[in-house]
């Protein structure tokens, strides 16, 4: 079964079909997943669900990535403008 909790009580989980399903039978579910309140990972998180934060967390390594390869690039790019600009230089005398 699918549930997505979200880090505010042992009983808060995003509303989907599969939890409306034990809503409809009356059985409750609990979680195991909390932050202490007033924490800074709590204000952090704040009323995210699960998957909220995993997609967060991919979304910021993509960024980084993208940071990262754009980075590397524009410092091959300064070395190979040095390059040529040594290669053009006239011999010291």
């Amino acid at each position: 079964v699918d549930v997505n909790p979200r880090f505010l009580g042992c009983k808060t989980f995003e509303f989907t079909d599969e939890v409306a399903i034990f809503d409809l039978l009356d059985i409750s579910l609990f979680h195991g997943w909390l932050c202490a309140p007033g924490s800074e990972t709590a204000a952090c998180i704040g009323s995210r669900s699960y998957n909220q934060l995993v997609e967060q967390v991919i979304n910021w390594e993509v960024k980084l990535t993208t940071q990262s390869q754009r980075a590397a690039q524009e410092e091959a790019e300064a070395e190979a403008r040095e390059g040529e600009g040594e290669k053009r230089a006239p011999p010291p005398p």
